[in-house]
Parts: C-alpha cells; structure tokens; sequence
C-alpha cells in the first residue's frame, strides 16, 4: 500500500458559507500544519451565526496516483472541537466535477481527532479509480449547525492505495538476463581457473 496527502495552499472563495474567522484569502493558513494539537494552535471558528450552517472549502496540490492502482480510499483528517459547549454538527467535505459530497456528520464536543474516509467515490458509489482521485477539486468542512461555533485546528487531505504491478514480462526479461549473466560468469570463472 502507499498513501499521499496533501494539506490546502489556498481558500477557495465560492465555496464560503456562514460566518468563518480569519482573513479572507489566508484562512487555509489557519488549518494547513496537520497535525496541529499543541496547546498554541492556530483554530478557524465556523459559526456561530443565525444562518445555521458553514461550509469551507480548500484547494491543494492534485494527486498524482499512478494510472492502474487499485485499493483506493480517501480520508479528511482533522481536529475539532466546539468554540463552547453545546450540541451542533460538523464533517468532512470533498468537490467533485464542481459538486459537493460531504461525510457524515458528528457532534464535535472536546478537541479530538478526527478521520473522514469515503472507500468509494461518493459521486459513482463505484471503487474510486487513479483519474478520479488525480481529479478531486476541493476539500474542506461543512457544518449544518454550527451554534455554538466549531473550531478546528488543521485539515489534510489523505489517499491510500496499491501501485499498480510491473509487467510480469518485465520482471521475467530482468531476471532471465540477471541468469544467463551469472551462467556467463560462473562459465569464465571455471574456465580460469583451468577446467
């Protein structure tokens, strides 16, 4: 298995819903050091507002996972935790072909770890291909309720998957020659030694 991840490089303006802390432009600079669990971390706060919901999204580096893989997933790290106490939701979201396909949502409570995985691509329900995932868009959090208000303190984009085999022929060809090189030696030594 190998894996890849990517942190954002950027905020991406559209998808701004609700009420969010920092500049805008360089919110991403907030959450892009996953992971970012000391007692001096950087938060952005979604909410609280009355509107009742947020949604944040980052543009990143694309993949680039090798045509043929297989086994794929994807997973959005990250850290939460509620600005005060109270009951409100939050998850992962990922952008794909310009739509939004969020994971299911909890209720953030104390400053804990958090793992959102989609084993398939939400937008096929079919195993994510290596195009797919070269192709996602954005990903950030969506929160639907976000009274009293979210924070979080960083956010990585993660894939997971099985590089794709060499040719069998390749690998027959390399070591058929890695044989036949060591016949020829082991024939030159014989030879010179007088047999």
């Amino acid at each position: 298995m190998a894996t890849d991840t990517r942190n954002p490089t950027g905020d991406d303006a559209a998808s701004i819903v609700g009420t969010i802390s920092g500049t805008p432009g360089s919110r991403y600079t907030l959450v892009n050091d996953y992971p970012d669990t000391g007692a001096g971390r950087t938060t952005l706060t979604i909410g609280a507002d009355a509107i009742g919901g947020g949604t944040i999204l980052f543009t990143f580096t694309a993949f680039t996972v090798p045509s043929g893989s297989t086994s794929i997933s994807i997973d959005v790290l990250y850290h939460d935790e509620d600005a005060v106490s109270g009951t409100n939701a939050a998850a992962a979201r990922l952008q794909l072909s310009g739509s939004p396909y969020t994971a299911g949502e909890h209720d953030p409570g104390t400053f804990t770890a958090r793992t959102d995985s989609w084993a398939t691509n939400p937008a096929t329900s079919a195993a994510w291909t290596a195009a797919e995932v070269n192709a996602i868009e954005r990903f950030g959090i969506r929160c639907s309720d976000d009274n009293p208000g979210i924070k979080f303190s960083d956010i990585q984009l993660k894939v997971t998957y099985t590089p794709p085999i060499k040719s069998i022929n390749g690998l027959l060809k390399a070591s058929i020659k890695s044989v036949n090189g060591l016949v020829a030696a082991s024939i030159k030594a014989i030879n010179g030694l007088g047999y």
